[in-house]
């Protein structure tokens, strides 16, 4: 038998669980990769000089009257020539990973719907119908990025480049 209790402690795992997970997927957007190059030398300096005139002890020293002197990078070491195809690629790949994860997210919560439904009919059908609906966006999405692929490579562009 089904108490008020029972209701509300699966009302606040569903929401545990969502939030959790929506956590776990959302943060991977702000991991940044360890640019662990080495820094090219500017100015026509070879690495090694640059390397022997970076002194951070006179740099603090007010009273040493010498100039830091440190290995410049033009841009920051990134590539800073950004072009719309570039542009039409991480937007179109980030959308992608959306559609993706709302896929997940559905198929996830259509499948919690049908475990506990305990033999109701209808919430079983209601179940049934949500995931059949998100494997049909999946169909799409991923028919859409074929075709997308497909065109860009008859005109010619790059698009989904990797690094």
């Amino acid at each position: 038998m089904e108490t008020r209790y029972h209701r509300i402690n699966d009302r606040i795992i569903v929401r545990l669980f969502l939030v959790l997970f929506l956590l776990a997927v959302f943060s991977t957007f702000f991991v940044v990769p360890a640019l662990a190059d080495e820094p090219r030398p500017y100015e026509g300096t070879t690495l090694p000089e640059s390397r022997n005139n970076l002194n951070l002890k006179d740099a603090f020293d007010s009273n040493s009257g010498k100039p830091l002197n440190a290995v410049a990078v033009q841009g920051g070491g990134f590539d800073t020539s950004v072009t719309f195809e570039i542009i039409v690629s991480t937007v179109l790949t980030m959308a992608l990973g959306l559609m993706g994860a709302i896929f997940l997210v559905l198929a996830i919560y259509a499948g919690y719907n049908w475990m506990m439904a305990g033999g109701n009919e209808e919430r079983v059908e209601k179940s049934k119908q949500t995931l059949t609906n998100a494997i049909i966006g999946l169909i799409i999405v991923l028919a859409a990025y074929a075709m997308v692929r497909i065109i860009v490579a008859v005109v010619g562009g790059v698009v989904f480049k990797t690094t």
